[in-house]
């Protein structure tokens, strides 16, 4: 996808869904934990992810695959829609802003964090 459409693509993942991660490839570490997540099965609402891995995750979640350079480009957008207060994107990221010194330090577990997340 080219940048335009990979930018209308967002868009419309944030007019369907409740929730739209970019699970960055610094954290696929993770991306097993959260996807099996209760806060993850327990969310009411919809949820879209994209990512370059192939987690599998529950039936109610959508899930997009995605390649580094379509990441590079969705995580240029974060600061045009984190506005809209559905778009997530999880990485250790000073930019994006990260929890995981919390989970680092055992303030937050991993399935606290995602708690987090899904608020």
């Amino acid at each position: 996808m080219n940048k335009l459409d990979i930018r209308n693509d967002l868009e419309e993942k944030l007019a369907a869904y409740d929730r739209v991660f970019l699970i960055s490839s610094d954290v696929q570490w993770f991306e097993a934990v959260f996807a099996e997540s209760e806060a993850l099965r327990d969310f009411g609402g919809r949820i879209w992810i994209y990512s370059g891995s192939e987690t599998a995750y529950p039936a109610s979640v959508s899930c997009g695959r995605i390649s580094p350079k379509e990441e590079e480009e969705i995580r240029k957008l974060y600061h045009t829609y984190e506005f809209s207060d559905r778009f997530y994107v999880i990485s250790r990221s000073r930019i994006h802003g990260t929890l995981f010194d919390y989970m680092d330090q055992g303030i937050l577990s991993a399935e606290e964090l995602t708690a987090v997340w899904m608020r």
